[in-house]
This record gives C-alpha cells, structure tokens and sequence, in this order.
C-alpha cells in the first residue's frame, strides 16, 4: 500500500526535527533558523489538523511519519532523478522496510511524500519516470542492430567521447547542455548516492536515440553506453536493492 502526502519545506522541516532526522541527502532544505515563530506555529498547526502530529507535553509522531523517519534515519542509498521536463527532481530514500520517495518541482511551494513498502520499489523505480514502455530486450538486441546500422553505432560513440561531464557535474547543469556533435535529447540524469560515504557513486545519463534510450553509465573510474533495455532497468533495480535483499535473507 503506498501513501502520498503533501508538505510545505516548512512542515517537513518541522517533522524531520521531531523525528530526529539530523541530515537528509539529495536536495537543500531551509534550516529551522530560517523561518520565524509565525512559520513555525502555521507549520505545526497544519500538521496537527492532518494528524501527523499529536501534541501532548511533546510532538508525537503519527505511524505513518514515525515508519517514514526510520526510513530516512536508515536508508543505504539515495536515488536522486532530476527531469528535463520543469527540472524536477525526485529523491528515493533507500532502506530495509521500504523507500521514501520525494518529488520537488522546480515551480511548487510544496514537496510530495510517498510511503513505497519494500516489495514495491522494484516496479515503481521506472514509474513515472517518463522511460519508454518497450525498450529492448537487452543490450545484445541493440548491438545486433548497430552492426547492420554504422550510423547509429556512431551515435553512442559519439556521446560516450565528446559529451564533457563527469561526477562534479551538476545534475541541472547536464540538462541544460547544447547539442553536442548530434547528440541531444537530454531527458534525465539519475544520481546513486552511497550513505556509507555520503556521496555519488555513480550517475546515468538518459538520452533519446534512434533505437530509443540511450544510457551514459559513469563512475569515478569509468564511463560506458549502455541501450535502455529490460536487461538493463532489471540489473538497475537490483543493485538499488541490493543491501536490503541481503537484510531481508
């Protein structure tokens, strides 16, 4: 069962102090310093009327937000999908029980909060996510192709030794790229953070070909192209899950 709410950056401010959330990874949000009393007491009214929060002599947590803290307090990795489409950016908090997926439009005042329960992330990482709903079987059906097509072998070369970015480079800032030698299309950059060093560990860069999706798989160490396949979304899905399917032996 997935749940979705609404908050304001002041409210989900708020919840992560009573939640005792110290740090969140993946996108700014304003300091509790930097919103006044008056914000405060709207935050915490508002939060109260949706049952989020009961007051007694201290905040107390609802289920619901107490399950969504624990996510956020022990997540392994952070999925981190920024869109060419208004630049929006979703963060996926990974842990044992489940994931806690956060959508922040560049032009909305408010954050979208979903519960996804653990059985559930492998069909919903993709979800959304504006792929292509048949891509190719895997990544042998797309070099078959290419070996009867020298024009589309060049394209993914191309990309893979011209397009100048690396693991520095700003997730908005690869969005905004002009066409590089032919190469365009854009559509999302997708970040993996490592909680254990608090950092990218390696980005996918989406981009529209003429077999469909093309993937720029970079690391510190490497960078290759990959086709949008079955073959590929699956291999994804399951080094996403990786340190929670062995929890969960």
């Amino acid at each position: 069962m997935e749940k979705s709410y609404y908050f304001s950056k002041n409210e989900l401010v708020l919840l992560l102090g009573i939640g005792n959330v110290t740090e969140i990874y993946g996108f700014q949000m304003p300091s509790e310093n930097e919103f006044d009393d008056n914000a405060f007491t709207m935050a915490l009214y508002q939060l109260v009327k949706r049952g989020c929060i009961e007051m007694g002599s201290e905040p107390k947590l609802s289920e619901d937000m107490k399950w969504m803290m624990e996510v956020l307090r022990t997540c392994t990795k952070v999925l981190s999908v920024v869109s060419a489409e208004g630049s929006e950016q979703k963060c996926w908090y990974l842990a044992r029980s489940g994931a806690v997926v956060m959508e922040l439009p560049v032009l909305s005042e408010e954050v979208r909060v979903r519960l996804v329960l653990q059985e559930k992330i492998a069909e919903e990482i993709f979800a959304g996510a504006d792929m292509p709903e048949n891509p190719l079987e895997n990544e042998a059906a797309g070099q078959k192709i290419e070996d009867s097509q020298s024009g589309i072998k060049k394209e993914g070369a191309a990309l893979l030794e011209n397009l100048s970015i690396n693991m520095d480079t700003s997730q908005k800032d690869i969005l905004e790229m002009e066409d590089v030698n032919g190469i365009k299309n854009i559509v999302s950059v997708w970040d993996v953070a490592d909680m254990k060093v608090h950092a990218p560990v390696e980005r996918l860069v989406f981009y529209e070909g003429s077999l469909g999706y093309r993937v720029l798989i970079l690391t510190d160490e490497s960078r290759q192209v990959v086709f949008d396949s079955m073959e590929f979304r699956k291999n994804l899905q399951e080094s996403l899950l990786e340190e929670e399917k062995k929890w969960s032996l």
